[in-house]
């Protein structure tokens, strides 16, 4: 898949996920559907945190000399990649209600939000400069190239916009 069509894909989802932030109440920010479930806020917390200090992070990683050149997907990671999407389910993770903070409001997420964009641009530009030769391994899909660490951000925020829907059909009640 080439460079610009991920970045367009990702740029895409975050508009979506900006769009629907400006017109959240503080209150529907925080509000939980249920105790063991986020926030709209939690969600934009996860996606954008996770992007700049795990994806972007790694996928720069990819691109140092000293990366490793070995290691495979696993069959889940050729699965998503394969298809550019996470399977339709709920997933339960290491990243719960409990232990992903609620924002301080849409001020600190519309920051966090311009600060991603950004970065997501320059990220672009490093892959298409640098051969994705380097591969750090994910915790479930194996080994990745800095072109798949980029890729997995488009994917991660697309399977997020069905959780997104479900918030927004609670709130919408």
């Amino acid at each position: 898949m080439a460079i610009t069509d991920i970045k367009a894909d990702i740029m895409e989802s975050l508009s979506a996920y900006e769009q629907a932030l400006a017109s959240l109440t503080p209150e529907a920010l925080v509000q939980q559907p249920a105790p063991d479930s986020w926030s709209m806020g939690q969600l934009y917390i996860h996606l954008l945190d996770d992007t700049m200090n795990f994806h972007l992070r790694l996928m720069e990683a990819c691109l140092s000399p000293e990366a490793p050149r070995e290691g495979e997907k696993s069959k889940a990671g050729e699965a998503v990649y394969q298809a550019n999407a996470f399977a339709d389910i709920r997933v339960k993770g290491r990243r719960t209600a409990e232990n992903v903070p609620q924002p301080s409001g849409k001020a600190e997420l519309e920051e966090k939000a311009a600060l991603l964009r950004a970065a997501i641009g320059q990220a672009a530009g490093r892959l298409d400069l640098n051969p994705p030769s380097g591969k750090i391994e994910h915790p479930a899909l194996g080994y990745l190239n800095a072109t798949e660490w980029y890729q997995l951000i488009a994917i991660h925020f697309r399977h997020h916009l069905r959780q997104k829907a479900r918030i927004e059909a609670f709130l919408n009640g």
